[in-house]
């Protein structure tokens, strides 16, 4: 065989060599892509051009509860919760056409029906000539983050012994509160409640037994207003009632009625029998106070008048402060 013939010969034996680790580690790359697609904990779905599921991992079976069969062929908006407008969808297709991404939290709806946070990310695939061949997307169920985040929201506006609104957010409605009983000309009773001889119980019976009058109190004060009045806790044994909506002094008093009397029920705490009193105090807007401290400060006011009056009593407030 000729020199030329022999240099031929190598050369195509290391170009068939080449070829050949080339295609195992395609292939290998094939296989660990695959292993990846199918054992992965996030759901990942490929679409085609139309958008239309061609491949779905085991992972996103599981979280949207549809079954592989069930879900190749469709589009996507099969699992739509219904909660975005068509502005949501609209922006979502701009952003992934500009930049070839999109990212954010969405809300799908899984085969149950059920409606459930997912953290998605949508990627663009194109050729070699920058044609669209594919859409991939990875969604994580977000619902365990959702729950933390709520949970430390609640705990951060609520009271951690009774579960009523805590200052935070009794300061924050009362101040929406006024400005739409400003808007609309309308009045509102703010009742500042304070239990009398609170002390005598916790060294009597211990901070245990304080604790229980506490939650006990704030189930009646719950039960004595109305559905839509907002009762919360302040501080230790000082708790507020905003009641919107009133027209004259005289509900606000025949509300502070009905808590005196619901408070005096007797209950049990630590094997005892006890009687909560309380002093109350009212302070009306507009006339009393035009700010949320300011009115908060007259309602305080008032309630020490009725202190001075011989506890478990109510009284209004004498002056404005504000």
């Amino acid at each position: 065989m000729s020199q030329p013939a022999l240099l031929a010969l190598a050369a195509a034996g290391l170009i068939a060599l080449a070829f050949g680790r080339w295609a195992r580690q395609r292939l290998q790359r094939t296989r660990l892509a695959a292993l990846v697609f199918d054992h992965s904990d996030l759901g990942i779905i490929v679409a085609d051009t139309k958008a239309r599921l061609i491949a779905v991992n085991r992972a996103y079976c599981r979280m949207t509860g549809y079954a592989e069969a069930e879900l190749l062929g469709t589009n996507p908006r099969l699992q739509q919760s219904g909660l975005h407008d068509e502005t949501f969808y609209r922006e979502l297709w701009r952003t992934l056409n500009q930049t070839g991404q999109w990212q954010g939290e969405i809300w799908n709806r899984r085969k149950c029906g059920e409606a459930y946070p997912v953290w998605q990310n949508i990627s663009i695939i194109r050729n070699q000539l920058g044609c669209i061949v594919h859409y991939v997307a990875i969604a994580s169920d977000i619902t365990p983050v959702k729950a933390v985040q709520e949970r430390l929201d609640h705990l951060a506006h609520h009271d951690a012994l009774t579960d009523l609104p805590n200052r935070l957010h009794f300061m924050s409605s009362l101040e929406r509160a006024l400005s739409h009983a400003n808007r609309h000309h309308a009045s509102l009773a703010l009742l500042f409640i304070d239990l009398d001889h609170f002390k005598a119980v916790n060294d009597s019976l211990g901070h245990a037994a304080g604790d229980q009058l506490l939650i006990e109190v704030s189930v009646r004060l719950r039960r004595a207003v109305r559905a839509e009045d907002l009762v919360a806790r302040l501080a230790g044994d000082e708790f507020v009632v905003l009641l919107e909506g009133l027209s004259t002094r005289d509900e606000a008093a025949g509300i502070a009625r009905e808590i005196l009397s619901d408070l005096q029920a007797p209950l049990q705490i630590a094997g005892q029998s006890l009687t909560a009193q309380a002093s109350v105090g009212i302070a009306m807007y507009p006339g009393d106070g035009h700010s949320a401290e300011g009115l908060l400060k007259a309602a305080d006011d008032a309630m020490y008048e009725a202190k001075d009056r011989g506890r478990h009593t109510f009284a209004f407030c004498s002056a404005p402060t504000d």
